[in-house]
């Protein structure tokens, strides 16, 4: 991969790992709120922080394996399926610059 390529990769994990650090700290001030008086809105507002409680887990388990991609870089092992060892598709690391697997190998994971 050459290193413009590869930085532009970085660039854009260094900026998708701010945007999830703040959405995760929007969704901690979120849930922290207190619940209304009113039944039926408390209700809504229990439903509304489920849906941000996973919200903000998907959010973590993305923030880390961005974590692990910028490691890789800085091992000299980025866009190497940590699998079989092969070269991930720089097609792949566009679309998925956090990518861990080639697609043979996260086709055979049933992912």
């Amino acid at each position: 991969m050459e290193q413009t390529e590869l930085y532009q990769l970085m660039g854009v994990l260094l900026s998708k790992r701010v945007e999830l650090r703040r959405r995760t700290v929007a969704i901690t001030d979120d849930t922290g709120t207190k619940l209304s008086a009113d039944s039926d809105e408390q209700a809504i507002e229990l439903e509304n922080a489920e849906v941000l409680d996973e919200l903000g887990r998907e959010a973590i388990e993305q923030l880390g394996l961005i974590n692990l991609a910028l490691a890789r870089i800085d091992a000299g092992t980025y866009g190497m399926c940590t699998e079989c060892d092969r070269e991930i598709s720089r097609e792949r690391l566009r679309v998925v610059p956090w990518a861990m697997r080639c697609m043979r190998c996260e086709g055979s994971n049933g992912r």
